[in-house]
């Protein structure tokens, strides 16, 4: 009880003294923009966002020396408030306390020893040497030499590979720890999954050979990541994002065997900056800085757009013809081994169709076909073509709809058990929970019921037409002629005319006539 009265009385004569002395005694809490019952998580993340906000590096000339200034505040302010026992003292008698003598006397002297090193050096970084009641030791070196460095992937020493320390001597490669420097300390991931849509990779998670989907991955070292950088690819994460393609990111300071696993050796990647790769069913395609940033040294966002959509295999079948939807959707073409019309629609039962007015595959595409592979397959029908579209009454470009296998013998749309996707062709996420309702054969058999009881009305009721015109003699045959060929194409396929069948008939008296041999 003694010893604390003295603590709170000595508190309390710190205060007096900054008063008297106007000494500026700084809140360290208020400094970082915390509360004093901050988490160290909470601490660590406010600290990492004003260090970028205030590093010398990233202002002109005019405004260098105040933020230099600010930048050792925080990073005094970190120093302490980081550690437990440097903490504890300073919640007991505060920073001027600390330089008076206040506190604990063993860590009073080691803050007093740090402060008469930072008058000639501009940056600290402090390691625990001991435990216990083991003190502290202080390098020459940046301790935000995990977030920034005048070269990502290199040492400061020299030229080194991914993570080298920015302490002496030369690089040795991914991460490999230089002589005091401080690529191995524990911190946070520089981007976040819920605030920015990119996944913070770690060796444990990193996309294997069975993952279903398109992964677009930047290897970096904090050191250099500039803020421009950071958010630029946070803006291709929400674009790539709409075409179905997850975005991660590797901090090569913490992981980096992966990182020279996946992008390169030592020999490799100390001559690059910043590099990503395009990874998908574990094979890989890879960027290099010189690829990724442009004249202005940010990212080419359309570059590595482009990137993603070219690179990012396909297995969209392009449908050009009526007689490839009928093969499609055969359950005989399941063994196909023909490259024009890939066999099956999987297990599912279902295939994919997107109608465009474009030429190109869609990226949105070719990530579900990836991602369903054995079991939905994906196709297109593009350019807008009229023809086909008239088939299953598909009004309008783009539209997207789910088509049950099994009808060989199809005749239009009225013979074909499917569903219109009607929400917006732009939303990845909605229509890939359409593709998720057919992944068993469930809905397809669903369809299927109510279509065959569908078509037994239809044709009963065609079977009825053509009864009426044979009954009426040439009156009912001239009645018959001027329908519309649409009309008598309805009709013929009503009575189980197949594609095939009037595709070959290509006069209106040729449909008539297979209408009359067929009652």
């Amino acid at each position: 009880r003694t010893c604390l009265m003295m603590r709170s009385f000595l508190a309390i004569l710190v205060v007096l003294l900054c008063i008297l002395q106007q000494v500026d005694c700084k809140d360290y809490y208020k400094l970082l923009g915390v509360k004093k019952n901050a988490s160290k998580k909470e601490i660590k993340k406010a600290y990492r966002k004003l260090a970028l906000k205030y590093h010398p590096d990233k202002h002109k000339e005019g405004k260098k020396e105040a933020a230099t200034k600010k930048f050792e505040e925080i990073a005094n302010a970190y120093e302490v408030l980081s550690d437990d026992d440097k903490r504890r003292v300073y919640d007991q008698v505060g920073e001027e306390g600390m330089k008076q003598g206040g506190g604990d006397n063993q860590y009073q002297q080691q803050y007093q020893q740090h402060q008469q090193q930072n008058q000639h050096q501009q940056y600290h970084q402090y390691q625990s040497s001991g435990n216990g009641g083991g003190g502290f030791q202080f390098h020459d070196s940046d301790p935000f030499a995990s977030f920034f460095s005048n070269n990502m992937f290199g040492g400061g020493g020299g030229a080194g590979g991914f993570g080298a320390g920015a302490g002496q001597g030369q690089g040795h490669g991914f991460g490999q720890q230089q002589p005091g420097g401080a690529s191995g300390a524990k911190r946070g991931s520089l981007f976040n999954l819920r605030r920015d849509g990119i996944y913070p990779l770690t060796t444990k998670d990193f996309p294997s050979k069975t993952s279903k989907f398109v992964w677009l991955v930047l290897f970096y070292n904090t050191q250099s990541v500039r803020e421009e950088i950071a958010q630029e690819y946070i803006k291709l994460a929400e674009k790539l994002k709409k075409s179905g393609v997850k975005v991660g990111a590797v901090d090569c300071d913490k992981y980096a065997e992966k990182c020279e696993e996946v992008v390169g050796g030592d020999d490799s990647a100390h001559a690059s900056s910043l590099r990503a790769a395009l990874i998908t069913k574990g094979e890989k395609n890879v960027l290099n800085d010189s690829e990724l940033l442009n004249n202005r040294n940010t990212l080419n966002i359309k570059r590595m757009y482009d990137f993603v959509k070219d690179f990012t295999p396909t297995y969209v079948v392009n449908i050009r013809k009526a007689y490839q939807i009928e093969k499609l959707l055969s359950p005989q073409s399941a063994s196909s081994k023909s490259t024009e019309t890939k066999g099956g629609c999987g297990s599912s039962g279902a295939c994919l169709f997107l109608w465009t007015a474009n030429f190109e595959p869609s990226l949105l595409m070719k990530t579900l076909s990836v991602a369903n592979k054995g079991i939905v397959t994906v196709a297109e029908v593009r350019g807008g073509n009229t023809e086909l579209a008239k088939l299953l009454s598909v009004e309008e470009f783009p539209t997207v709809m789910m088509v049950c296998e099994g009808q060989s013998q199809w005749q239009s749309a009225n013979h074909l058990a499917y569903e219109v996707y009607e929400g917006d062709t732009k939303d990845s996420k909605a229509i890939k929970e359409f593709v998720s309702s057919f992944a068993d054969k469930s809905k397809c058999k669903s369809l299927k019921s109510k279509l065959r009881k569908q078509n037994k009305k239809n044709k009963k009721s065609a079977e009825e037409v053509l009864r009426k015109v044979i009954e009426a003699g040439e009156h009912g045959l001239s009645e018959l002629g001027a329908k519309k060929v649409s009309e008598l194409k309805a009709l013929a396929a009503n009575i189980g005319i197949t594609v095939d069948k009037l595709d070959s008939l290509v006069e209106k008296q040729d449909i008539v006539r297979s209408l009359l041999d067929y009652w």
